[in-house]
This record gives C-alpha cells, structure tokens and sequence, in this order.
C-alpha cells in the first residue's frame, strides 16, 4: 500500500510540475483561459490564474520531495475540487467550447464530462496519498530520522519512471482521442460531399 501512495504522490508530482510549468510559460493566455470560464470577476480571475499556477508548481514539489505530503495531497484535492466544479458550472451553461487550461501532462482539451471524471479520478488518488503515508520517497522521513537509502533509494527511483512513463502513455492517449475527434470532424464534411 505505502508503494502505491509513492506511485500516486509521483504521478500527482509529474501532472501538477507539468500543468504549472505550461501555465507559467504561456501565463497571459492562461489568464485569458480562467477568465473565459466567466465563473470570477475579470480582475478575480486574473488574481486566482496567477497564485493558482504557484501553488501547482509548489504542490508538485512537495509531492516529488515527500515534504508535507499529506497537506499536499489536501490542497491538491482541493484545487481539483475547484477546476471540476468550474469545469461542471459551464458544462451545465453549454458552454462545452472553453478550454479546460490544463496544459502539461494533463493537455489542454474542450471541456466535457470526460474532464470531471478525470478530475474525480485525480481527487481519489489525492485522498489515497493523504490516507496512506509512506517513507519511501520522503524528505519528512528523512527530516525525522530515516536513512537516505531507504527514502530515496533504488525503489523510488524505478517507481519514479514507471509514474512518469504512466503520466506518458496518458498524455499521448488523451492526445490520439483529441486527433481522432478533429479527423472525425475534417472527415464528416468530405462524406456529405460524395
């Protein structure tokens, strides 16, 4: 079980370093991307993209690092709370045309109900790190006493890979499922024609 909470806290590392780093890179267009969510005031919007950003590239150290890894995990159930919430709020409005503004691993697809269950699906892998603590991979471990090896030794190094390979195999699945839809709707039109 502490294995699987390694795994999880990794992949959460991975998705909300990669989500954030993007987002820090292309800041101004993910500030115009919230506040098309039309869910804050402009000037609100503007504020919460901005901190939101730190606070995902912070959380995804924590994770990595195993500092504070049960408040990360707290937080970032959370953020996910919120993004899915907003998510639903304009799904519910029709507005299905919105980016979801998570770049990164995670891509940046249209919103839809596919993104809150993958949401939900990230809420239970932060509640499974919050409920199961572990001291591989554990700077908290090692601030209290536990030795290098058993912390960071050869076992978080190969559960590191095969998270951040799993984080891969998504990234690319999400991403074949979002050129199969434009294919589907570059091919719809030459059909009608024929």
């Amino acid at each position: 079980m502490e294995e699987a909470s390694l795994y999880f806290a990794l992949v959460l590392a991975m998705l909300f370093l990669s989500t954030g780093w993007s987002k820090v890179r292309k800041m101004e267009e993910h500030v115009l991307i919230v506040k098309d969510y039309q869910i804050l005031p402009a000037a609100w919007a503007g504020i919460f993209a901005r901190a939101e950003v730190w606070v995902e590239l912070l959380l995804g150290a924590l994770f990595a690092v195993g500092l504070y890894r049960t408040s990360a995990a707290l937080v970032g159930a959370g953020l996910l709370v919120i993004y899915t919430l907003a998510i639903a709020i304009n799904l519910f409005r029709g507005r299905k045309e919105v980016s979801c503004g998570c770049g990164g691993a995670a891509g940046t697809h249209q919103l839809s109900w596919w993104l809150v269950a993958r949401n939900l699906l990230l809420i239970c892998l932060c509640g499974y790190v919050a409920t199961i603590a572990t001291a591989y991979g554990s700077l908290d471990s090692m601030l209290a006493g536990g030795a290098v090896g058993s912390s960071f030794g050869f076992g978080f190094w190969m559960m590191a890979v095969m998270a951040g390979l799993s984080l891969l195999a998504l990234s690319l699945g999400s991403e074949l499922a979002v050129m199969r839809k434009q294919m589907g709707r570059l091919v719809k039109p030459i059909g009608r024609s024929l």
